[in-house]
């Protein structure tokens, strides 16, 4: 265990940019959208749906600059992961209708579409069938029928498995524009929180902070200052503690990817620690990258 100090007030300090007349851009790869049938769910009249829930949001929506690919992905597999004993070989066969909304919110479909498994436990088999379509925001997945030779479907339906899946890759815009300006506040980290209860055994005070989709890492900066200097006020403006002069030449600014980061404390006496956390992205031309 670390010594630690005596005394320490730790506080979070917001970042909050001035007001800019440039883009800020972010690329991301999206956590997918999954829908999942498993086992004798998997019956006739069964429907599974996923949807961009950022493009149908109309507070999210204008966030999207560009989208660059809508992938949709429909699995009919075997649960490799089953505890449950196969027949020694079987095939199996499902009937699919696929409902789906395109980017100018129009509604087409692909009538019958079908999956088909072939299992043998003595030679290579077809574990799993994938269906690819691209350019659908919402996706449902209707079955039609679901049938299997060589062995009856209910010996064999506890190890399927049916996956209606979207993956989004997408440019935000960081700051929504207003006009010909940027609200550069818009997406800034607003709560820091702390977990002193890691300093008795790390020597090191845990922040975390709620993810913002349109960054990629974020900057987290801190910086000690000893009591003396607090108490002579040689940090405030105007009879308040002022974050640039705290920030100013005296930080520590450290880039994760992560939502937490573990400050060590190494520091003497008694004193305050001020942070404080915001977004980063790619350069975009022409544009700053925080």
């Amino acid at each position: 265990m670390r010594k630690v100090l005596k005394k320490l007030a730790v506080y979070g300090l917001s970042l909050v940019a001035g007001m800019a007349s440039v883009v800020f851009v972010s690329a991301q790869n999206d956590p997918p959208y999954s829908s999942l049938l498993q086992g004798d769910s998997i019956k006739a009249g069964k429907v599974i749906t996923v949807q961009d829930t950022v493009f149908f949001n109309p507070i999210l929506k204008p966030t999207i600059l560009r989208t660059n690919a809508i992938n949709n992905i429909i699995s009919f597999r075997i649960n490799e992961y089953s505890n449950r004993v196969l027949p020694d070989s079987f095939k199996a066969d499902i009937k699919i209708r696929l409902i789906y909304i395109n980017k100018d919110n129009l509604q087409d479909s692909v009538t019958e579409k079908t999956l088909s498994i072939d299992y043998n436990k003595n030679k290579t088999y077809k574990s799993k069938d994938i269906y690819y379509l691209q350019g659908a925001y919402q996706m449902k997945v209707k079955v039609l029928q679901i049938t299997a030779t060589y062995a009856s479907i209910n010996t064999i339906v506890h190890s399927l498995e049916l996956e209606n899946k979207l993956q989004i890759e997408r440019d935000y815009v960081m700051n929504p524009i207003s006009g010909s300006l940027m609200s550069c506040s818009a997406n800034a980290i607003r709560q820091v929180s702390k977990d002193v209860s890691t300093i008795p055994e790390y020597g090191e005070l845990k922040i975390s902070w709620l993810p913002n989709r349109t960054v990629e890492s974020y900057d987290v900066e801190w910086a000690y200052i000893d009591k003396s200097a607090l108490d002579n006020g040689r940090y405030n403006v105007s009879g308040q503690l002022s974050p640039q002069l705290i920030f100013k030449n005296n930080a520590t600014r450290i880039t994760t990817t992560a939502d937490n980061y573990m400050i060590p404390l190494l520091y003497d006496g008694e004193g305050s620690l001020f942070f404080r956390v915001r977004g980063r992205h790619k350069i975009y031309p022409g544009c700053r990258d925080n």
